[in-house]
C-alpha cells in the first residue's frame, strides 16, 4: 500500500531526546493531561495485557507511529504486568499520544509521552517526554461500553460451509476471488497465492495462510471468521490500489484457551492494513512486521522489531459493533 494515502509520507522517524517526567513551558508545568476513555482512539489496545517488545535502528523499528495504547483491565495479565514495554530493545510512540495501562513495565530503551499508571515496576528506566506516570480509575473502557463481535463465534452456517484450497495438491488456482454471501468452513492458501476480496461480509471459520500470500481487500471487506486467521511468514494484506486500510478483521477465536494459544500470529515479514478485532483471543503482533489500522484484542504480544501506525476509520462507517463503538477520523500527529 502506499503509505501517502494514510498521510504518512513525510514521517521522519527520528530518534527522541531524553525530557523529564513533565513538560515545561516559560518555567512553569505544562496543563496535566486528560485520560482518553474512547477506544477509537487506541492503536493497539488490549483487555488483559500488552506486550510491545521494541525494535532498533539497523531496522529502523520499534516505533508506534500515532494513537494511544492501553490495557484496559488490572490484574489480568499472565506475565504480571499490564503492559510490557521496551523489553527487547528500543520502542518509541509518537508526540500527543497516552500509554495507559494499571501496572507497567518500561524499560530503559521505551520512550513514552503521556503515561498513566497505578504502579511501575520497580527498576522502570523508560522515558517520559510528556506528562506521567499519572494515577487513574481503572478500567479505561466501562465493560458494558466496549464493542463486541457482531456474530457468536462456532456457527452452525461456517461448521457446514465449503471448504477451499487456493494453490497446492487440488487447489484453485492463483488469483482467486472469494465470494461474499458464502459460508465457508476451512480456507487454506498455499505458499505465494493470491486472494481478492472485494466489498461484503466474508463468514469463514479458519483462515490458514502459507509463505508469501498476497491478500487484496476493499474498505467495505469484512471478514468474520470464528476460530482463526493463522499467517504464516511475508504476508501481504491490503497492499492493493485503491484501498486505505478499512477492512475489518472479526476474529473469534472458538476453542482457543487466551492464556495459551495465539488465535493469530503475523509471524514475520508482514505487511498488514487493516482493522484487526479478536476480543476473546490472544493476538501475536509477530517480528520485523509493519502492521497498519487498529488492533484490538484480549491479549497482545509479540516477537521484536515491528512498527504500528494507527489507520482511523472515516465518520461515514456505520456502526461496526455492539455497545456503542463509533468509528470516526481522527487526525494523527506524527513523529517529529
Amino acid at each position: 500500500m502506499n503509505a501517502l494515502r494514510f498521510g504518512f509520507a513525510s514521517v521522519l522517524l527520528a530518534g527522541f531526546a531524553a525530557t523529564a517526567s513533565a513538560q515545561f513551558t516559560n518555567g512553569t508545568p505544562a496543563p496535566r493531561a486528560s485520560i482518553s476513555r474512547d477506544i477509537n482512539t487506541y492503536v493497539l489496545f488490549a483487555y488483559d495485557e500488552l506486550t510491545f517488545k521494541g525494535g532498533n535502528a539497523a531496522t529502523n523499528s520499534g516505533y508506534i507511529v500515532g494513537g494511544n495504547i492501553g490495557v484496559n483491565y488490572p490484574g489480568t495479565s499472565p506475565s504480571g504486568y499490564s503492559l510490557n514495554f521496551a523489553t527487547s530493545g528500543r520502542a518509541i510512540m509518537s508526540d500527543g499520544y497516552q500509554a495507559v495501562a494499571d501496572s507497567v513495565r518500561g524499560d530503559a530503551a521505551g520512550s513514552f509521552f503521556d503515561l498513566f499508571a497505578n504502579s511501575e515496576n520497580p527498576s522502570f528506566a523508560s522515558t517520559i517526554r510528556g506528562s506521567g506516570p499519572m494515577s487513574f480509575s481503572t478500567p479505561i473502557v466501562a465493560t458494558p461500553s466496549l464493542p463486541t463481535l457482531p456474530f457468536t463465534p462456532g456457527r452452525a452456517l461456517t461448521d457446514n460451509g465449503s471448504d477451499l484450497t487456493v494453490l497446492g495438491s487440488g487447489g484453485q488456482p492463483s488469483p482467486y476471488t472469494l465470494s461474499p454471501g458464502v459460508a465457508y468452513r476451512d480456507i487454506r492458501l498455499n505458499d505465494h497465492a493470491v486472494l481478492n476480496l472485494g466489498a461484503g461480509t466474508f463468514n469463514i471459520r479458519n483462515l490458514s495462510i502459507g509463505k508469501d500470500v498476497t491478500i487484496n481487500l476493499s474498505d467495505s471487506s469484512i471478514l468474520q471468521i470464528d476460530r482463526r486467521l493463522d499467517p504464516n511468514d511475508d504476508l501481504k494484506l491490503g497492499l492493493n490500489s485503491g484501498y486505505n486500510g478499512l477492512a475489518q478483521l472479526l476474529i473469534g477465536g472458538f476453542g482457543d484457551n487466551p492464556n495459551t494459544e495465539r488465535t493469530t500470529n503475523f509471524s514475520h515479514g508482514a505487511v498488514v492494513h487493516a482493522q484487526y478485532f479478536a476480543p476473546n483471543s490472544w493476538l501475536d503482533l509477530g517480528g520485523g512486521n509493519n502492521l497498519y489500522g487498529r488492533y484490538w484484542a484480549k491479549r497482545i504480544t509479540g516477537d521484536p522489531n515491528n512498527n504500528v501506525y494507527f489507520v482511523p476509520e472515516p465518520a461515514t462507517m456505520a456502526l461496526l459493533m455492539l455497545g456503542g463503538l463509533a468509528l470516526r477520523r481522527r487526525s494523527t500527529q506524527l513523529c517529529r
